[in-house]
């Protein structure tokens, strides 16, 4: 499994690495423009990320932002909806209605609020 970590926080790109190592290679980003641009260049290279994982709050170019540009790459290179990368929105607003609209609008798979624990 191929793996996007996407957050600006140092700490947080670490540590979800750690947890989720185990599972596939993992990339970080540090902004949600770093983040896009490895998952078109992925795309280009016809190695698509299986899971993004990305923070709503960043500088330069914000989660939701991001995962709705990502979300039309896909749809431009007319991936079918099982090729679609799972994206999980991470914020740390514990406020369910909005993390369920931002996840809508962004087309974003599910969201978590942190902090994320290890299971």
């Amino acid at each position: 499994m191929k793996i996007l970590i996407t957050d600006d926080s140092a700490f947080m790109r670490t540590y979800l690495e750690r947890i989720l190592q185990e599972y596939g290679r993992c990339h970080t980003a540090s902004n949600g423009r770093e983040g896009l641009d490895a998952f078109r260049q992925a795309m280009l290279g016809r190695e698509p990320f299986d899971l993004v994982v990305m923070d709503i709050d960043m500088p330069e170019m914000n989660g939701l932002e991001a995962t709705r540009r990502m979300r039309q790459l896909e749809d431009m290179a007319k991936s079918a909806p099982g090729e679609k990368s799972k994206i999980v929105i991470l914020s740390r607003y514990d406020d369910s209605e909005r993390m369920m609209e931002a996840q809508f609008e962004s087309e974003a798979d599910m969201y978590l609020t942190k902090p994320v624990e290890e299971a």
